[in-house]
C-alpha cells in the first residue's frame, strides 16, 4: 500500500522545486492531493461507462487484486505487449498502439470493423440450439485478466435475446462462476480455493501426465465428462465439484460450484472442505 502512496506523492511533489529528480525538497509544503488515488480505485472497481452512459466493460471484482498486481493492471504500459496488445496491433492494425492509448473510440472502431468476426456481441445462438448444441460456460471470480462481469453480461444478454424466441436457455446453456479461480487455472496463494474441474489447460498445471480429475474421473468432478453426459444422455449439470490439490496430488479441499444464479452455501455443519457440506441456493 505504502509503495503505491509513495509513488503518487513523488509524482505530485517532486517537481515542485523545479526539478524532477526523485527528491522532495519541501514535504511540509507539498500540495499533494490523495484523492487522485481514490479516483483510480473507484475507476478500477466500477464499470467502464463512457459516452452517453454507454457500458463498455466490466469492473474488476473484489478478491482478484492479487492477479491484477501480477501485471494485468499497472501504470498504462504493457507488461507483455505480444499477448496484451495483439488484438489492437494485429487485428485492428494499430501497430504503434500502447495500453495508454485505449479509449472508447478504440472500442467503437473494433465493434464497427469486427475483424475476423471476432466480436462476442452476437447473442443469437438459436442455430446452435436448434442443432442440439449444449454449452457449459465458466469464469473464475478471481480472474484479474478478463473481468468476470464480462461473462455475466454475456449470460444476461444471451438470455434476453433467446427467451422471447420461446427458447428455454437452461435447456442448452449452463453458466458457472467459480469462487477463487484465476484466469482459467490457479487460485491466489492467499485464498487457496478449490478451482480444478478438468477445464481446458487445467490438467497441465498439475503435471504433464495428469488427465481428467485425478482420483475423481467422473461427471461430478470433470466438466468435460459433464458436457458429454449432457449431450449424450440429456442430463444437465446443476453443479460441479471443484478440487484443490496438494503438491503430491492428494486432495486438500473440495467445494460445490453451482450453476448461475445459484451459489454454494455452507450447510453449517460438517467438514467445510467436503462438497457434501455445501448446497446450491438462489442468490435472488
Amino acid at each position: 500500500m505504502f509503495s503505491v502512496i509513495g509513488e503518487e506523492v513523488l509524482r505530485q511533489c517532486d517537481p515542485q522545486d523545479g526539478l524532477t529528480d526523485l527528491i522532495i525538497s519541501d514535504p511540509l509544503g507539498c500540495n499533494s492531493n490523495p484523492l487522485t488515488l481514490l479516483d483510480t480505485l473507484l475507476s478500477i472497481y466500477n464499470d467502464w461507462v463512457d459516452v452517453n452512459q454507454t457500458y463498455v466493460f466490466s469492473h474488476v471484482l473484489y478478491r482478484s487484486e492479487e492477479t491484477c498486481a501480477s501485471g494485468n493492471i499497472g501504470d498504462g504500459s504493457a507488461s507483455n505487449p505480444a499477448n496484451q496488445l495483439w488484438y489492437t496491433q494485429n487485428f485492428l492494425g494499430h501497430t504503434n498502439f500502447t495500453a495508454a492509448d485505449l479509449s472508447h473510440e478504440t472500442v467503437e472502431y473494433a465493434d464497427a470493423t469486427n475483424p475476423g468476426n471476432s466480436s462476442a456481441n452476437n447473442f443469437n445462438l438459436s442455430p446452435f440450439h436448434n442443432h442440439g448444441g449444449k454449452l457449459l460456460h465458466y469464469h473464475g471470480l478471481a480472474d484479474g485478466t478478463v473481468a468476470p462481469g464480462a461473462s455475466v453480461y454475456f449470460h444476461d444478454h444471451f438470455t434476453r435475446t433467446l427467451t422471447p424466441m420461446g427458447i428455454e436457455v437452461g435447456d442448452f446453456y449452463r453458466f458457472f462462476l467459480v469462487p477463487g479461480l484465476e484466469h482459467c487455472t490457479g487460485t491466489p496463494s492467499t485464498m487457496n480455493a478449490p478451482w480444478y474441474f478438468a477445464g481446458p489447460n487445467q490438467a497441465a498445471t498439475l503435471s504433464n501426465s495428469a488427465h481428467s480429475t485425478p482420483g475423481y474421473s467422473d461427471l461430478r468432478h470433470d466438466i468435460l465428462l459433464a458436457l458429454m453426459t449432457w449431450v449424450e444422455n440429456g442430463t444437465a449439470p446443476d453443479s460441479i465439484i471443484a478440487t484443490k490439490f496438494n503438491d503430491d496430488l492428494t486432495v486438500a479441499k473440495q467445494r460445490l460450484i453451482c450453476a448461475f444464479p445459484n451459489q454454494a452455501k455452507y450447510d453449517g455443519t460438517g467438514n467445510v472442505d467436503a462438497p457434501e457440506s455445501w448446497s446450491c441456493e438462489s442468490l435472488y
